[in-house]
Parts: C-alpha cells; structure tokens; sequence
C-alpha cells in the first residue's frame, strides 16, 4: 500500500510538474495605473518551459473582455526576441499611468497597440500568429490560455482565481506548472513581475542550444561580379558539449558568403567556443550574386550539441552590370616646341561611368610626361586607382621635344573594365630662328639713312649676329642683299647706319638676326635718298676798273653733297 501511495505521489508530481514543452503565460495583472494599484501599467509575463530557446518571431499577445461574443479585442505582434529556455519575458500591455503605481521593472515590450487590460475578469492568450482569436478560443488555435476571474472560457476546469490591485495571478513552481487547467495551475500573490534579466528557472533539462540575434536586411539590387557590403548578426550558445568545439556557419549558396571575422570570406566559416556557453558573437554575411535574378536562402548555424540547427534568412538580387564607359575631354595642342625645352602643362580630362574598381592607365606616348597635379611629378605614364562607378580626373601634359621632328600621337586611356580610349596629343620639335619687325628709316640724306629693328623673339637659341639688309631691287630674297651688321641691341630693338648710297634712289630693306637656328627676317620697308642742292658762295665784289685793264682775280664756291664736279655745268 506504501508503495502504491508513493508512485501516485510521483506521478502527480510530475503532472504539476509541466504539461507544455513550448512558451506559457507566467503572470498576469490587469490593474495597473488604477487607484491603489501597486505598478502603472498592466503587464504579462512569459516563461520558456520548454529545454531549448524559442524565438517570439510570428507571436501575437492577445486579450479579450470576460465575455464570450465577438473577436477579442486587443492583438499585438511580438518582436523577434527570443527566450531561452527557463528565461522570463516582460510584456507591458497598457499605457503607464502617470499617478497610480511604481514603473514596471525594466519591461521587455511594450504592446502596440496599447492594450487595458480589466483588473479582476478577462481573457489573455499567447498565439502563434496574427489573426485575433474569436470568442471561446478551440484548443490549438494557441499557445497558451488563461481565463481569470468571471471570464466565461479559460483552459481546464476552473479559470484562474479572480485579480485585483494587490493580487496578481501566478503560474505555480516559478511558472513551470502546466496541466491546462488555469484553476488548478494559478494562484493568486502580490505583483512581482519577471523579466529577462531575472535568473532563469529550468523546468526540466536544457538542452544544447544556440541562439540568434538580429537580422539581415535584404542586399537589394547588387551588380553581378560585385560585392555588397556586410552584414552581421549575432551568435550564442548554451549547456554547449563538445568544448573546446568549434560552431559550423554555413551559407546557403555561391551567391552569399560569410565571415568570422568581416575579412576573411569563404562559403563556410567557424566560431570557437571554449565552455557550455557561447557569449554572443558577431557572423558575418555578404552577397556576391554570380548572376541575375532575386537570389534567396538561410544561413546555417549548427553544431555544439544542439539538436536543431538555427538559420538566419538571407535574400538580395543579382542585376546586370550596364557597359562601363570611359570618355575624355580633348588636349589643347603644343605646337612647336624647341628642342629640350618643355612647354606645358596643357590638360585633358578622363570621365567614367559604370567602371569596375580596375586601375585606370594613362600613357605612355614619346615626348609626353603626365601628372595629376599642375605643380606635381610628371611621370611618362599614370595608374591610377579608383573605387568603380563613377569616376573624373583632370590629368596634365608637359611637353619635351627631343629631335627636330613631329610629335603627334594618341595618348591610351584604359582600365575600369571599360573599352580603351585615346586623346590626340600633338607637337613638334623645334630649332626656331628669331622671329623680328622691321622698322622706319630715319636720318635720310642723298646718301645715308638710319634703318631700325625689332627682335620680337629670340627662337631657340641665343642670337649671334643682327643687322639691316638692303638692296635697291624690291622684294629681294632674304639673304641677297647687302648685310649691315648691327651691335647696338637694347631691348629687342637695334638700328644700322647704311652709308654711301645713291642720291634719289629708292632703296628697299628689312632686319635679320642670326641664332644656331637659321635667321630670321622682318618685313620689308623702302626709303628714297634726298635730292641733291646747289650751294654756291658769294663772288668778292671787283671795284672800279679801267677799261680794257684786267682787275685782280675774285672767286666763288659751287658744292652739292653727293654730286661731282662733272655733274656741274
């Protein structure tokens, strides 16, 4: 008989023990914020009964009045928190009173919709799901169902004895107790809500599990070849076996990729851990779509013992990368350039559209130098990294000729995985002569003038001789006529004395100067030398004179510059 007694003492134990394997409602009070309430908010609390954590993803929070007509009226959908197992969860239901009562402790979720509950008689239900439950709820429509004071459905027997301002009603053994029948599992106590920073309390063995914290947003459109940027989600473990061990993260397919450590990047990856828990640690996820459409799929994470494997959802879309399109502006031509000398910098301007993060080239092309700074170092070729998409850079030119000879060429443009471009470059090597005007006569007489000129640039090297070159034939080629050298050079501007010349002549002339180059000439100007004048002195008067006698001889003086005697008659 004693033994008889024992073994239905064990089982009813056991019975009381717990029923459910998955979430229950713990405790409930509806009277917070009413006068002499001792908390400001109405409040339900949870408790995972189950061994493993369950994630409150797809859950609803639900109350319905005493009565039993009509759909419940309070539905709020939960966060994607997830409680472990033996852990509590706090869930404010109304709004907090700002007269009646202390605040909650820290709450877990605050309903939203806010949700009154009645103080002494109602309705509340865990769901999983969205659709608000309708009157007495049939068994399976929840996941669990308490029925308090006067309500008129509850799970059981008997409803769960009736609440008030001091009394909450309470799930027994710390919210383990499950038999489905709300009488005989709630007992009445004053308020002391739980939450998830109380310790936990197991309602049996736990067993190894591991836990996912947060999301992954969807990649969105993402060019095919590309990489998009990561995302993380966190990892935890408890009652782990296998330590030291190692957590086994797996990507669903080629088109995602995962890390331990947001660097190195592979289709799997691993997270230590050294004991039964695993503190919560950083994965990493990131989308490579190896082609085009919507790519979807989970992200596995196993092992430590755990029986089932948690996922985290993973979505994003491959889209086709448009052309990538290099363009450049065109390069102001540098003409002729003496030998050695560098003119510059002149400028071109390369553009790009859609480009991979290829290194774009620039050059190279004899004779030209490039930089991407006026004032910096000018190289005979550029590389020049970019991060892909868009891209602009000013590039500039110097210039050097080495050879008397055409420089004109195509600059090459490549890289960003776009087509090659050129830009026309053009200039020549030079060995100019000096470049002149040639200016007025002056000092004109029957046979000299002052001829002037102008050296308005020098050419390539220094001038060695300068002067005035004339001939009496108009249009005379350069060169034949006669030189007179000139050494009176200030400024640019020189002049030569021109003697000897011919009275009433037109004379023709234009300047000249000398470098390693050749000469130069100026344009040609003309002069016409002076006519020539008598000048004839005064004869000494004779005085009186007797006829037929001879006086003493007197004299006068012809002179004409530039005319002889035998031009005098």
């Amino acid at each position: 008989m004693k033994k008889i007694f024992t073994l239905l003492f064990v089982f009813a134990a056991f019975v009381s023990y717990s029923q459910s394997t998955t979430l229950v409602i713990s405790q409930l009070n509806g009277a917070g914020g009413n006068a002499g309430a001792v908390y400001n908010a109405d409040y339900v609390e949870l408790h995972n009964v189950s061994g493993a954590p369950i994630s409150l993803s797809g859950y609803t929070i639900q109350y319905g009045s005493s009565a039993v007509a009509g759909a419940w009226s309070g539905v709020s959908p939960l966060p994607a928190a997830s409680i472990p197992a033996g852990g509590y969860y706090l869930i404010q239901m109304s709004a907090a009173s700002a007269v009646n009562g202390v605040a909650l402790p820290t709450v877990d979720y605050v309903s939203v919709p806010s949700i009154s509950m009645a103080a002494a008689s109602g309705r509340v239900a865990l769901v999983n799901g969205l659709t608000a439950l309708n009157a007495c709820p049939a068994t399976g429509s929840y996941t669990d169902f308490v029925g308090y004071g006067a309500a008129t459905c509850f799970e059981g027997a008997a409803a769960c004895p009736t609440l008030s301002t001091v009394l909450a009603g309470f799930r027994g053994n710390s919210g383990c107790t499950d038999t489905d029948n709300n009488g005989a599992d709630f007992t009445t106590a004053a308020p002391l809500p739980r939450n998830s920073a109380t310790p936990i309390f197991a309602c049996g063995a736990i067993s190894p599990s591991l836990t996912v914290t947060g999301t992954i947003a969807d990649f969105g459109n993402i060019f095919v070849g590309s990489t998009s940027t990561s995302q993380t989600y966190d990892l935890s473990g408890s009652d782990l076996t296998g330590f030291p061990g190692n957590i086994n993260v797996t990507a669903p397919s080629t088109d995602f990729q995962v890390s331990n450590d947001n660097s190195t990047w592979g289709a799997s990856t691993t997270i230590a851990y050294t004991s039964a828990t695993l503190a919560a640690t950083a994965v990493w996820v990131r989308f490579s779509p190896q082609s085009a459409g919507l790519k979807t799929g989970n992200v596995t994470n196993s092992g430590g013992g755990a029986s089932v494997a948690v996922t985290v959802a993973v979505s994003g879309t491959g889209i086709t990368p448009p052309t990538p399109l290099l363009t450049a502006t065109a390069l102001t031509a540098f003409g002729n350039v003496c030998l050695n000398a560098t003119a510059g910098p002149n400028n071109f301007t390369i553009s790009g559209t859609n480009l991979t993060t290829v290194d774009i080239t620039v050059g190279p092309l004899a004779g030209f130098t490039f930089s991407t700074t006026a004032g910096g170092t000018y190289t005979a070729s550029l590389t020049l990294t970019q991060a892909g998409g868009t891209f602009s850079q000013q590039i500039f030119v110097d210039f050097t000729p080495v050879a008397m000879q055409s420089y004109n060429g195509n600059i090459d443009v490549t890289g960003g995985g776009a087509p090659a471009i050129t830009v026309a470059a053009s200039g020549a090597g030079a060995n100019n002569p000096p470049s002149l005007t040639t200016g007025a006569a002056s000092a004109i007489t029957t046979s000299a003038a002052t001829l002037a000129g102008t050296i308005t640039a020098t050419g390539c090297s220094a001038v060695s001789a300068y002067g005035i070159e004339y001939s009496t034939t108009n249009g005379f080629p350069n060169g034949s006529g006669t030189a007179v050298t000139s050494t009176n050079l200030a400024g640019g501007i020189f002049s030569s004395n021109l003697s000897g010349l011919t009275p009433v002549t037109i004379y023709y002339y234009h300047a000249y100067a000398t470098n390693a180059g050749g000469t130069g000439y100026g344009a040609q100007q003309s002069f016409t030398t002076a006519t020539p004048v008598l000048m004839v002195t005064a004869l000494t008067t004779f005085g009186s004179i007797c006829i037929n006698t001879t006086g003493t001889a007197n004299s006068f003086t012809i002179s004409s510059p530039g005319i002889t005697a035998a031009n005098i008659t």
